[in-house]
């Protein structure tokens, strides 16, 4: 398989994994309850809701959010991916002007590209092109499928129908909805483009009031994600400014905590870097950070601590390079 192919699946699960930062969908009343939850990160509680909800359905009746905001959690996860698929791929056929439906075959369907590797075929990449754009023509003003649509031309590459340039230009067109949540697009193009400056100036000339609902998730998303860059980036200092700056305005922010928690960690100031892990824990008890904080507590030689924390991180961890470190740890850790 060619590198751009290669290229491609390593896009798409960076790209599928940005679509699953969920922020609270606008739109209808039926909605609002899958909304709020999605709003204030309780996806536990999400993912129950809007299971119990396709449940109820009767056979050949479909319920579009809540099909919607599953595929966003369980996408990455084989087995419930291949259970929503059908359901998709039906809500689709009977629901032809559905922008969620689309939607939520499209995340479905990249997940299950990334899952083929290699085997990833144009075939494969230009439906997923087809499901994206149709998703935002039916359904123009909704923010969360125009952000997924400019991840997918970011992170495909050329051949297979991405661009900067249409990322950009998806962000214009978007002014026309609502001008700051376009620039929101527009800053996460340039961190992608790893323009960090200029992201940042653009994020902080949108400062919205902390009661904006229709701007302020996606601002703080936008932040996030120039942290956690920052930091993958290999520059542990600058993502520290950024998660400071998200954690001065809430400091209840377990993202932001898990960050500063990394941040830290990698400046070997191992105290602090356990105060915000835990703190992070606190708040979301669901949040990955177990595998760092059993780097931090074995670095100030609490080896119980550190167990227990890579042990729960294997509870979850995909398989990779940071699975195989923390199973090599515990082999090495006394007792």
């Amino acid at each position: 398989m060619s590198s751009s192919a290669h290229a491609l699946t390593r896009a798409l699960a960076h790209g599928l994994l940005a679509a699953l930062a969920l922020v609270a969908l606008p739109g209808r009343a039926e909605e609002a309850s899958l909304s709020a939850l999605a709003r204030e990160r309780q996806f536990t509680r999400l993912e129950a809701v809007a299971r119990e909800r396709l449940e109820r359905l009767a056979p050949g009746a479909h319920d579009e959010a809540a099909l919607w905001h599953l595929a966003r959690l369980g996408a990455v996860d084989a087995a419930q991916r291949q259970a929503l698929i059908p359901r998709a791929q039906a809500c689709l056929q009977d629901l032809p002007e559905s922008a969620l439906c689309h939607s939520a075959l499209a995340l479905l369907n990249s997940a299950a590209v990334v899952a083929r590797g290699l085997q990833a075929e144009r075939s494969a990449v230009d439906a997923l092109a087809q499901l994206y754009t149709r998703a935002v023509e039916l359904d123009p003003r909704n923010f969360e499928l125009r952000r997924d649509l400019g991840h997918f031309y970011l992170l495909a590459p050329d051949l297979y129908g991405g661009s900067v340039n249409k990322a950009l230009r998806n962000a214009r067109d978007y002014a026309a909805v609502d001008p700051s949540l376009a620039q929101v697009l527009r800053a996460q193009v340039h961190i992608y483009e790893k323009r960090w400056g200029l992201a940042e100036s653009i994020l902080l000339g949108i400062s919205p009031p902390p009661h904006d609902q229709a701007v302020a998730p996606a601002w703080r998303e936008a932040w996030r994600g120039l942290g956690f860059a920052r930091f993958f980036n290999g520059d542990a200092q600058a993502a520290q400014r950024v998660f400071e700056r998200l954690l001065a305005e809430d400091p209840d922010d377990p993202v932001a905590c898990l960050g500063q928690g990394w941040a830290l960690l990698e400046q070997r100031r191992v105290d602090p870097a356990i105060d915000w892990l835990e703190r992070a824990l606190r708040i979301d008890p669901a949040i990955n950070a177990h595998y760092r904080l059993g780097l931090a507590y074995e670095a100030r030689g609490e080896t119980a601590k550190a167990a227990a924390m890579l042990q729960e991180f294997l509870r979850y961890a995909p398989p990779g390079l940071a699975a195989a470190d923390a199973r090599r740890r515990l082999d090495e850790l006394p007792g």
